[in-house]
């Protein structure tokens, strides 16, 4: 029996929504583009900025998900790192991506994000209000579609500001996670742009079996608690 090519494409198909369906978890890998470029003129300070560009580019995070939850964390070797460049890719992670490991309670809908040095950040009220609009475009051969999250938050003088994030999720892919703390989506989130930099998704591999997501379980504040500390050391 001949197959035609659309027959081919319908069953090229159908083999892939059949392990996406089956699959329970996964694990993408994602790299990162600082797009927020800071300039100096003072040659030495320009230097510094560089560097720190520089070691942001070359961070790599994971994605971990199952039927209970996700884990998003960067991917380090620090062998052979002297000290002053650990020190570096600590300020770099802080100005371009993120320096928290952050967890998504699925069954409770609760996000928790763990500090480096084992604080825990309690969020309770993580969900996003996602506008998707029909913009597509194909991500490692996945059709995505653009959907956009206003994020409101506080100046350094107190004035109401608003970052507009893009995510580009991938429909056939029915996992509703992504980088950092962006999730909720109806598909797992290929690509997506923050305030200073673009998450870029360059492996993803699907388990049959459930992958185990241990959520922290060190000292814990509520964001309400930990933004309150945060506003107080800025002076607001």
């Amino acid at each position: 029996m001949k197959i035609n090519s659309m027959g081919k494409s319908i069953i090229l198909f159908l083999f892939f929504a059949f392990n996406f369906i089956n699959a329970q978890s996964g694990k993408v890998e994602y790299a990162i583009r600082v797009h927020e470029i800071v300039n100096s003129d003072n040659p030495e300070v320009q230097s510094m900025l560089d560097k720190m560009v520089t070691l942001a580019n070359k961070q790599k995070f994971e994605l971990l998900f199952s039927t209970v939850g996700s884990s998003f964390k960067i991917v380090e070797d620090m062998s052979g790192v002297t000290k002053y460049e650990k020190a570096m890719i600590k300020v770099a992670k802080a100005a371009n991506t993120t320096t928290f490991d952050i967890y998504y309670d699925q069954e409770n809908d609760i996000q928790y994000s763990e500090s480096e040095d084992g604080v825990v950040i309690k969020d309770t009220n993580s969900r996003k209000n996602w506008e998707i609009t029909s913009e597509s475009k194909t991500i490692n051969d996945y059709l995505c579609y653009k959907a956009l999250y206003k994020r409101n938050y506080i100046g350094r003088f107190g004035d109401v500001r608003v970052d507009v994030i893009e995510a580009w999720f991938a429909p056939i892919l029915p996992y509703r996670f992504g980088p950092k703390n962006y999730y909720g989506l109806p598909g797992l989130i290929l690509e997506l742009t923050d305030t200073k930099s673009t998450y870029l998704a360059r492996r993803i591999d699907l388990e049959q079996n459930d992958i185990k997501i241990i959520f922290p379980k060190g000292k814990t504040v509520s964001k309400e608690e930990y933004d309150k500390k945060l506003r107080a050391q800025m002076g607001m």
